[in-house]
């Protein structure tokens, strides 16, 4: 069962990175003063995509390496590897909603599309970075799933690249929607309901 489990995960991890890139080809054109941001979310999208692949495919090269055990005992229970399943899943399918719903107005992070429109509905009605909030979930679910620590160390590496990204992304949106962006940042949180 866990041996089917871990193929699925991996073909809907592979998947997101093929819709992304994709994705990614029918935005609309990013505003000239968004070039620099675009190169370093792209390197930065490639870096996790890699980081990914190694961390699921590789983990003895890892723990060669670093000398960091990839499978704690402590993380061997049959409810916290299926609940990560479920949680890892339940985050990619966050994302992918928030991925639709943002349309051709998606762009690497920190960077703005021409004609940028405010969306704030679907996922985005739940909170502002909705896209965010599914991949750390993706990832915190993944580690579970492949009892890896090193994986939920990169997972919390990612969440304060999260926090970055969403904060820099947030004084742009500001910026481009003075009047809108007030409000609906008064009725929503950041990236967890209810939370933060």
């Amino acid at each position: 069962m866990v041996q089917i489990l871990n193929a699925i995960l991996q073909w809907v991890w592979i998947a997101v990175i093929l819709v992304w890139i994709i994705g990614a080809r029918m935005s609309k054109k990013r505003a000239a003063t968004s070039s620099r941001a675009w190169m370093k979310g792209y390197f930065i999208r490639v870096g996790i995509a890699v980081l990914l692949v190694v961390l699921i495919n590789t983990p003895a090269v890892w723990q060669s390496v670093m000398g960091l055990q990839m499978r704690a005992e402590v993380f061997d229970i049959a409810i916290l590897r299926y609940g990560g399943f479920v949680v890892a899943l339940l985050g990619i399918a966050f994302a992918v909603w928030a991925r639709i719903q943002i349309g051709r107005n998606w762009g690497v992070p920190m960077s703005l599309r021409e004609n940028h429109e405010l969306v704030t509905g679907g996922p985005y009605a739940i909170v502002r970075h909705p896209i965010y909030t599914g991949m750390f979930f993706a990832l915190f679910g993944s580690a579970f799933f492949y009892q890896s620590p090193v994986m939920l160390l990169v997972t919390a590496i990612f969440a304060i690249y999260y926090i970055f990204a969403a904060r820099r992304e947030e004084r742009t949106m500001l910026e481009q929607f003075p009047d809108q962006y007030p409000a609906y940042r008064s009725r929503t949180k950041m990236l967890i309901p209810f939370i933060f």
